[in-house]
């Protein structure tokens, strides 16, 4: 069991080495097939999804699936410099036309997952938090929704129903990821508040891909 932490919209005791965070969205669209990488990771077939919610977005990051790359925090809030004072590293581990899973490793702690599933209703994305055995933590998949078009570069997630039942102090919530200048971005704000939590991840230049995350063969 991991020790308490923070969640991103409200400062709660959650885990370890975490601000709770949020990231990935699905549509039900055809998959393509995926082929698997030597760590076990899948990468973008030939096709590739031209039109609807999330087609920019997949596009974008289509060519750097089964890599992993490094980030940095750009913008915090006060309880967030366990992501300035640890490695921060993204995974694209596999991709489909209609999902993505993105686990999300801050130093040792391999708990986060990023899952984003594309639908004819929109892009969500879901944070799946998960402890080493594999078991879900306490806060675990909640999100948010981009409506459609959702179609560019850039998607952002109010706050889903699920998660306003799940955390109550999310309300007016959104994230945000976007694809922009060869670097992906990951944001959160909350409602009423100028301050945002936010993640850089430099896309020209991958690095070795780190262990499995924590709870793998559950996520996929």
């Amino acid at each position: 069991m991991t020790a308490p932490t923070t969640s991103p919209f409200f400062h709660k005791p959650c885990r370890q080495l975490a601000t709770g965070l949020v990231l990935l969205a699905s549509i039900g669209l055809t998959a393509c097939g995926t082929t698997p990488t030597e760590t076990g990771q899948t990468a973008q077939g030939p096709e590739r999804p031209a039109t609807g919610p999330g087609s920019g977005f997949w596009q974008a990051l289509a060519p750097h699936c089964g890599q992993a790359f490094r980030g940095e925090l750009v913008a915090s809030r006060p309880g967030d410099d366990g992501f300035r004072e640890r490695d921060v590293v993204v995974e694209l581990r596999h991709c489909e036309d209609s999902r993505m899973l993105m686990p999300l490793h801050v130093g040792d702690d391999r708990s986060r997952t990023w899952v984003l599933e594309r639908h004819p209703w929109g892009v969500t994305l879901k944070h799946q938090h998960r402890d080493q055995d594999g078991s879900v933590q306490d806060t675990h998949y909640y999100g948010g929704l981009a409506r459609p078009p959702a179609d560019g570069n850039q998607l952002k997630f109010p706050v889903d129903d699920e998660t306003l039942a799940m955390l109550p102090g999310s309300v007016g919530g959104v994230w945000t990821m976007e694809v922009e200048d060869g670097r992906l971005y990951y944001q959160v704000r909350r409602k009423g508040s100028d301050e945002v939590f936010r993640l850089a991840f430099d896309l020209s230049e991958a690095i070795d891909n780190p262990p499995e995350p924590w709870g793998w063969e559950h996520i996929r």
